[in-house]
């Protein structure tokens, strides 16, 4: 049996296909630059633009799905979807197209991060969109996970002072937790940083800002031509980074690693179950 997720995020739509064979394999991954967070989070709702773009790539999806003959698909829609006021509107164009769009709390996003699994007695999950920063600690067996409205499209247009500011006084809530011995760290802003340092998958955390200097000091042609990074990424890495430092310095992690888990993966998870 295959399944498919679909993710409409803040800063792209994606898709990931896993395969069950007693354990849920990603065989295909694509993702679509689509900045849907630029609009709602400037304006307060999707422009018509925006969803003629979202309504194609997820038709074009479908066909895909049709033709690969996925048994399972689920679409689902996180930060942006959540706050635009013309959600419902989007839904309904949807419904016509025969696509059942599923827009999950903030809550449930979070939750997802559950379904990560380590070898770590104490660790915790970071997974940084566009639109919000989920993380999940798990401590001595058990788990706690919270969302925040911290993602890096959101977060494009302030100083870097108040932007400081504001992750400080949100992440504040990780100063609860203690004997954090890793961080896992999921997407792709946490993979380019890696990349242009030729780092594969871990890092000291002593040696983590040195990391985030070298990617800064980049110029945009290098980091597109040279190492690959998506255009569309590249302004909101540092703002990732930024909120990485933040978390690793509150949880004083000894170790960062960079995985391609996602919450499409811990979706995967829970609709293979049910």
């Amino acid at each position: 049996m295959s399944i498919a997720i679909v993710d409409v995020g803040s800063n792209a739509v994606k898709y990931k296909i896993f395969r069950n064979n007693n354990y849920l394999k990603p065989v295909e991954y694509v993702r679509k630059p689509l900045r849907l967070g630029k609009d709602v989070f400037s304006r307060g709702k999707l422009s018509n633009k925006s969803i003629d773009e979202l309504v194609s790539i997820l038709i074009e999806f479908k066909e895909r799905f049709k033709q690969k003959k996925i048994s399972k698909v689920f679409y689902m829609a996180t930060s942006a979807m959540r706050d635009t006021k013309n959600k419902k509107e989007i839904v309904n164009i949807l419904n016509e197209k025969d696509i059942e769009l599923e827009i999950i709390s903030a809550s449930d996003e979070a939750y997802l991060l559950h379904n990560f699994s380590s070898h770590e007695r104490c660790y915790a999950v970071i997974d940084i969109g566009g639109g919000s920063v989920e993380i999940l600690i798990s401590q001595d067996g058990y788990k706690f996970s919270k969302s925040f409205k911290l993602g890096g499209v959101r977060l494009l247009n302030m100083s870097k002072v108040e932007r400081k500011r504001l992750i400080n006084d949100k992440l504040s809530w990780l100063n609860q937790f203690k004997n954090i011995e890793a961080m896992y760290g999921l997407g792709g802003n946490l993979r380019a940083i890696f990349e242009v340092n030729a780092i594969s998958k871990t890092t000291k955390y002593k040696d983590f800002k040195r990391l985030v200097e070298n990617y800064n000091n980049l110029s945009k042609k290098k980091l597109t031509e040279k190492f690959r990074i998506p255009p569309d990424r590249i302004d909101i890495i540092p703002i990732a980074a930024e909120i990485y430092l933040c978390v690793a310095e509150k949880l004083r992690v000894d170790m960062i690693h960079s995985s391609f888990w996602s919450i499409s993966n811990g979706m995967a998870i829970k609709k293979s179950i049910i």
